[in-house]
């Protein structure tokens, strides 16, 4: 007759040190969008790529380069230095405060316009943001804008 014995069991304690000792760290999770590297997707961003090559762009001559980012005038730093053994204190708001948005185009000789908006930045605020520039950029010169893939644009 065979004896079934359950098995071994592995402490947390055991699995942690042999992780630390391969050199596996804790660390944030980078998401990758599911069809982001398809072969499509690739085939995609070469014909783009040789499609700018063809028209030859100067990308220093003639690019715009346009982005925007957003921030809080409340936003606090989640880490702190103290003496071993004090906790790390600091003073917050209790109210979040407004957000804040900056659009701003530079291209090689520096910034040609920025604009800033209390709230967040929408396609109507960045469509006002690409009509002001129009204005600043020479009619005569071919100029390409360079542009991320945000939602608003």
């Amino acid at each position: 007759m065979v004896k079934n014995y359950p098995p071994p069991q592995i402490s947390n304690d055991t699995v942690r040190k042999y992780v630390n000792k391969i050199r596996f760290t804790l660390k944030q999770l980078v998401t990758i969008p599911h069809k982001h590297n398809t072969s499509n997707k690739i085939l995609d961003r070469k014909r783009y790529v040789e499609k700018i090559h063809q028209k030859v762009i100067d990308m220093l001559k003639d690019a715009i380069y346009i982005d925007e980012t957003g921030f809080n005038l409340h936003l606090s730093s989640s880490h702190g230095h103290s003496l071993q053994g004090q906790p790390a204190v600091q003073v917050v708001e209790t109210q979040k405060g407004k957000n804040i948005t900056v659009i701003a185009a530079i291209n090689k000789n520096g910034v040609l316009n920025y604009t800033a908006y209390l709230g967040s930045a929408n396609a109507d605020t960045f469509a006002e943001f690409i009509q002001e520039l129009i204005f600043l950029v020479p009619i005569n010169k071919k100029k390409f804008l360079i542009i991320d893939n945000a939602v608003i644009h």
